[in-house]
């Protein structure tokens, strides 16, 4: 069984993938054949890590275009995804925090009702308050959601699956996202819109619980398994 964990690291989000390395190499289904694929526009930073570090360069696109083209700039590295049994992906800015098993594995099979072989993390946020999660409202989008609907509202930093029923999402809402910005519609929360949608009318085999995303600083009620590190999100997504 392979599995590749892909992440995202350009410009200043560089800075995190120490860290993300680090603990990676700590927690990571380690009883497993895994990899770390880093799309990035510096490789310099990785020539100590060949042993188990993939690193393919990539343009930084500017924001919000980076994560908006998230499905599409991962289907850059297609032909090395269908390698593995597994493809996850994680925000460059987490950190693993406890051991990470075989629980975010679904079943192997054929995608298809509740086995559809994704895996999604629930958002920390809307889990804490007890409120409805910022589903796409807009009806131009071809991700728009209804107000009334009140399913879980997944976090767009921790996915995937069998690479089989990941790749078949990433290719449709690759799709989906260039349909909308050819109508001149971005998505509210970008990325995040089109897998909550997907994700409404395919249910992930397996829905993962906040403390897979859980927020640096906050109190959590259960062992946090992957932290999102606290950072100024503005001054972040400003031009170097």
């Amino acid at each position: 069984m392979k599995i590749l964990l892909t992440t995202i690291a350009t410009e200043k989000y560089a800075k995190f993938l120490p860290e993300l390395i680090r603990t990676y190499q700590m927690y990571f289904l380690a009883a497993e054949e895994t990899k770390l694929l880093i799309l990035n526009d510096d490789s310099s930073a990785f020539s100590s890590y060949n042993d188990f570090v993939l690193d393919y360069q990539i343009e930084h696109p500017g924001w919000p275009y980076v994560t908006l083209f998230r499905y599409k700039l991962l289907l850059m590295v297609e032909s090395l995804i269908l390698n593995y049994d597994y493809v996850y992906y994680i925000d460059a800015d987490m950190k693993f925090a406890s051991a990470i098993g075989k629980e975010i594995l679904p079943q192997p099979g054929s995608p298809g009702g509740d086995a559809s072989g994704l895996v999604a993390t629930t958002h920390p946020r809307y889990y804490m308050n007890g409120t409805r999660g910022k589903f796409e409202q807009n009806p131009e989008s071809e991700v728009y959601i209804p107000p009334f609907y009140s399913g879980i509202y997944y976090q767009a930093c921790f996915w995937g699956g069998r690479t089989d029923a990941v790749l078949k999402m990433m290719e449709i809402l690759r799709d989906l996202t260039e349909c909308d910005l050819r109508k001149g519609v971005i998505t509210r929360w970008w990325d995040e819109a089109y897998l909550n949608w997907y994700v409404m009318h395919n249910k992930p085999e397996v829905t993962l619980t906040p403390a897979y995303a859980w927020p640096e600083g906050r109190r959590c009620t259960y062992p946090k398994k992957i932290v999102h590190i606290a950072k100024d999100n503005a001054r972040m997504r400003q031009p170097s």
